[in-house]
This record gives C-alpha cells, structure tokens and sequence, in this order.
C-alpha cells in the first residue's frame, strides 16, 4: 500500500495567486496544486509504474484540493499506461492534520497577531471537499461514488483532542489496508501529517504529541512533495521508497531514509 502526499501546493509558490482566489475566501486551508505540480505527479506515477509491475488496485483520496488533483493526476496516467481507470474512493480520515491548526492559530496570537471569531470557526471538510460536489467538478466517472468513507465528516470536524484525532487517521490507514488487495498495487493520496505525523510515530512507537513536532521537523520539510512510504501490515513493517520533488531528495529526508533502512 502507497502512501503517498499530495504534489505542490500553490499557496507554497504563489501565495498571492492563491489568496485571490475565490477558494481561498472559502477555505483558505484547502489549497490546490501549483502548475508545476501536476509535474512532478505525473513524473511519480511513471517512476511507481516504472518500478512496480503489480496490477492495480485501488486509489484512495483525501478530500483536499490538492489531493484530489494529485490523485487525478496519477488515474489519468495509468489510463495512459494501462488502458484503465480505477475509480477514486474519497477517504475523509485521510485528511491533514486538523487539531494543528488550533494550535498553529494559538501560536500566531502569542505574536500579536489577532484572528477574529470567523477564522477560528474552522470547518475543515466544507461543502466543496462533499464526494457529490468533488465528482461534479472533476466528472462523476472519475469516482467511486458508492464508496463510503471510514470517518465520516461530521467526526472530521468535531472537536476532539489530539490523541482521539490521532486514533482516528490511523485506525483510517489500517483500515483501508484491510479492505484492499495488498497483492495489488494500491495508493493513497493523503498529508505529511498522515505520513509523518501518524504512521511514522506509529511504526517508531513515539509517546508524546510534542515528540511527533520535533520528529516531523527533524526529517521532513515543507517542499517534500510526492514522497511515498508502504506500509506492510502483515510484517508490521514500514519503508521509505523514495522521494520526488522539483529540488529532489531534501537532505533531512534522505538522512530520515537511511535511518530507516538501518531500522529495518
């Protein structure tokens, strides 16, 4: 099972083209991708291809933009490539990390800066990221609109503490593992926050939520986009594969993947 974080956002590389989007006035946490990163999607689903011979099985999504079009982007070349097209489930527990953003608000005031009530009254899966309305925008054929998601969003937008979010994504990550043909080979277009902030703390057995901020920051960085790991439920095993981004391979994370390698 891939999973594998969504391709550039466009408020990371031109948060003014974003902010002057209608979006952005909506949601402005539910960025889409950059032009440059259909790019560099395109080119991680033909190097997966290239290296993984397995039939496919199964596309998951998080409902963000970004993911979405990440997801979009890979279905697109494996018609391509293979002459089908595996329908996306939209998985809302595959969503970023949402009771960081209290504490990302709550940072920002201690510096003076204010946010009025409307911005504190977060919804993070709105009407926009709903399955029905994601399908009438990018073509209803493109999805599997009889899925039902694992966590629905009214539990995604509740209020909960961090280790009931936490539970959450990563009851959701094993869960998908459980429905799917792990023979096959199946991806999952998700955060960071799933990658490195759930499933990695998870397989390194991390105890303290303060813990997961300085593991994240030790070995991940913002324009990491499109690296993937699998995970192997059985073996109860985790690998880094590798990572594919217009920089290449961020030196933080290439040292976090030799680690890794040593572990296992």
């Amino acid at each position: 099972m891939y999973f594998i974080r969504h391709s550039e956002r466009l408020d990371q590389v031109s948060p003014q083209v974003w902010k002057d989007s209608p979006r952005y006035k909506e949601n402005k946490w539910d960025t889409p991708l950059s032009p440059n990163g259909y790019k560099i999607a395109e080119k991680t689903i033909l190097d997966i291809l290239e290296n993984d011979k397995r039939e496919i099985g199964e596309i998951y999504s998080s409902p963000a933009d970004r993911c979405i079009q990440t997801a979009l982007e890979f279905q697109k070349q494996i018609v391509k490539l293979k002459g089908i097209l595996v329908p996306i489930k939209i998985e809302n527990g595959l969503i970023f990390d949402f009771y960081n953003i209290e504490n990302y608000i709550k940072k920002f005031e201690k510096r003076g800066i204010i946010f009025g009530e409307n911005t504190k009254k977060i919804t993070f899966v709105d009407d926009y990221m709903k399955p029905k309305n994601i399908a009438k925008r990018y073509g209803e054929q493109n999805f599997d609109n009889d899925y039902k998601p694992i966590i629905s969003i009214k539990k995604i937008n509740a209020k909960n503490n961090p280790q009931t979010q936490f539970n959450m994504r990563l009851n959701t990550v094993f869960d998908i593992c459980d429905k799917v043909d792990l023979n096959k080979l199946n991806i999952s277009v998700t955060h960071q926050e799933i990658i490195a902030d759930t499933i990695c703390p998870f397989y390194f057995k991390i105890k303290y939520f303060n813990e997961i901020d300085k593991f994240r920051e030790k070995y991940f960085a913002t324009n990491d986009y499109c690296f993937w790991i699998t995970v192997d439920v059985e073996k109860d095993k985790m690998d880094i594969l590798s990572l594919k981004n217009k920089d290449g391979v961020h030196p933080i994370t290439k040292k976090f993947i030799e680690s890794l390698h040593q572990k296992t």
